[in-house]
């Protein structure tokens, strides 16, 4: 367990949640030393998403349109998501489908 500054002992919960913010996925305990990025590395969670593992729901339109969408993960640059684990967007890459459809 990790003592923090403040004089708490800290531990790190790293969840998955749904579009209705319910959790689908928890790794709780990890110390309050480590990084989100971490965690993630050191976990279960990235071995499953990197050998499919994880068996997704097929993907569903969203509201108010009718094609289909996958389910994805998003990273940040801290702790990127890798290729082969899920697709990632960015507003680049928006813009230049927006600029593409013109």
């Amino acid at each position: 367990m990790f003592y923090n500054h403040k004089g708490y002992y800290s531990i790190i919960l790293l969840g998955v949640v749904d579009a209705d913010y319910k959790f689908v996925w928890a790794d709780i305990g990890a110390p309050g030393s480590s990084s989100d990025c971490q965690v993630f590395n050191g976990g279960p969670l990235r071995p499953a998403l990197e050998d499919r593992g994880i068996q997704f729901p097929p993907a569903e339109p969203l509201l108010q349109d009718d094609r289909a969408v996958s389910y994805i993960f998003l990273g940040d640059d801290a702790c990127p998501v890798r290729p082969q684990e899920s697709q990632s967007t960015s507003h680049a890459d928006s813009e230049d489908s927006a600029q593409d459809e013109d």
